[in-house]
């Protein structure tokens, strides 16, 4: 794998006692999601593989992107490993990856993400883009050695 864009689910609802994997995005988040997909179109590679956790969140940020790039839902790779808040975890998932991924294109969660990102990202590209810690937002780790090799 050559190129990572990361994205943090979009706002979800604390509405419902529901159990966490279950919680839905909220009316906000759904909004934000396709703001975000429409604006990041001309920065998702012509071919891809899209990867999301099982959470409801995350999984709806994935089909609203999809649906904005034009990506047929039924080809997104739900993964119930993705559903974690661990960074450590996460480096895991993203280090088995096959080398014959070019790009992936992986939903998922915090604190998981902010602290992956922290590890492997540009310093400058964080500072720049420190909106990358919030709700349904992005950030592209490109030709990272590091991140490339087997744990």
């Amino acid at each position: 794998m050559k190129n990572l864009i990361i994205i943090r689910h979009a706002k979800s609802s604390w509405d419902a006692p529901l159990k966490d994997i279950d919680r839905p995005l909220e009316q906000r988040g759904i909004k934000d999601a396709h703001l975000v997909a429409a604006d990041c179109v001309k920065h998702i590679p012509k071919t891809f593989l899209m990867w999301s956790s099982t959470a409801k969140r995350a999984s709806e940020t994935a089909m609203i992107f999809a649906q904005n790039i034009s990506y047929p839902i039924e080809n997104i790779t739900f993964r119930d490993e993705l559903y974690t808040f661990d960074d450590y975890k996460l480096e895991k998932i993203v280090k088995s990856f096959k080398d014959d991924y070019d790009n992936v294109i992986l939903f998922g969660h915090n604190e998981a993400i902010t602290n992956f990102v922290n590890k492997f990202g540009d310093v400058l590209s964080i500072m720049s883009r420190l909106r990358a810690l919030f709700p349904c937002n992005l950030m592209q780790i490109t030709g990272n050695p590091s991140i490339m090799a087997e744990p």
